[in-house]
């Protein structure tokens, strides 16, 4: 079973309050790649992707995915969120090592 993990993330001013907002990060393990999956927002406004990147366990790779098709827009549980991100980096996986065959 791949593993999955929380990382945590420091926290960045809020431009609307001057509060800190934490972006929750995940990580986990497929096909030889960490992915991680970073989310922030709120129950009252949503919860989006805010970053999402791919790490090769074997090559020196390391690359931004781009948050569009199922992960762009907002989410109502943040579990949602993080689904839809790891859903469209399993996506990139799967295009980059179909490529390399």
């Amino acid at each position: 079973m791949p593993k999955s993990a929380d990382v945590p993330e420091s926290g960045t001013p809020d431009n609307k309050t001057g509060d800190h907002a934490m972006e929750n990060q995940r990580a986990f393990e497929y096909m030889g790649f960490d992915m991680i999956a970073g989310v922030d927002g709120d129950h009252e406004h949503g919860f989006f992707i805010s970053s999402q990147r791919i790490r090769s366990l074997t090559e020196d790779l390391t690359a931004e995915v781009p948050i569009d098709g199922i992960a762009a827009g907002r989410f109502r549980h943040q579990d949602n969120a993080f689904d839809a991100s790891f859903d469209r980096m399993r996506d990139a996986i799967d295009r980059r090592v179909a490529t390399n065959r």
